[in-house]
Formats: C-alpha cells, sequence, structure tokens
C-alpha cells in the first residue's frame, strides 16, 4: 500500500516537470528566483499582472499555475486562474496567495537546480 503524497510533494514533482520541460534561459532563472518575494511583497494579483505583461515572465506564471492545478485538480488555465482570483473573496484570496507562494517557491528551487547559473554568477571553489 502506497502513502498518498503531501502537497509539498505533489508540488516539487510538478515543478520539476514543468521546469524541466522549459528551455534553459537565464530569463526563467532569474525571474523565477525572484516571483515568490514579487508575490509575497506586492500580492498575487500584482505579480501575476507584472508576469503577464512580458512573455519570458509570463512562463513562471504559467508554470506556477501548472503546480496549483496539479494540487487543487482544477486544470483551469492561466487566464482563469487570474479571473478566479480577481473575484476572490478575501479569505480565498489570502488562501491562492498562499498556495501561489508555495508553488512559485517549488518554481524557484527546480530552477535553481535545473538551470545553469550564468557563467559571470557562478562561484570559484
Amino acid at each position: 500500500m502506497s502513502t498518498p503524497q503531501t502537497y509539498d510533494q505533489k508540488m516539487a514533482a510538478t515543478a520539476f516537470s514543468a521546469v524541466k520541460a522549459r528551455p534553459p534561459s537565464d530569463e526563467y532563472r532569474s525571474f523565477a528566483k525572484s516571483f515568490p518575494g514579487l508575490i509575497h511583497t506586492c500580492g498575487l494579483m500584482q505579480a501575476a499582472a507584472f508576469a503577464l505583461a512580458d512573455d519570458k515572465k509570463k512562463s513562471v506564471l504559467e508554470d506556477t499555475v501548472k503546480v496549483l492545478a496539479a494540487l487543487t485538480g482544477e486544470p483551469l488555465g492561466t487566464d482563469k486562474y487570474v479571473e478566479k482570483w480577481r473575484g476572490a473573496d478575501a479569505l480565498e484570496y489570502i488562501r491562492a496567495s498562499r498556495f501561489a507562494l508555495r508553488a512559485a517557491s517549488w518554481i524557484k528551487r527546480q530552477a535553481d537546480a535545473l538551470i545553469p547559473a550564468p557563467q559571470d554568477q557562478r562561484e570559484e571553489v
């Protein structure tokens, strides 16, 4: 009998697959590393709007939504998720923000692990 996966295990696995499917890009890696902080400081909707404004940044939001979809079982797509967040009441919005922050943090971890840092940012040992 197998044990059910935790939320974090599901998010980690989905984030790994999503980041692995992307071509390695410094822009993706950089924004993936800053996106959780953006959600935390500016709010979910503001961070989503910022990501949607640039195609290179939108891919990080799309992958975050993939992680959320795997977690909730609602494969709505990025636009539908943003619309759902826009119409949410305060408690729903806070809950969505917390889950989005966790999902974005998994994208950040996987991007950091899977996409090599630019040559000029690598530390010499």
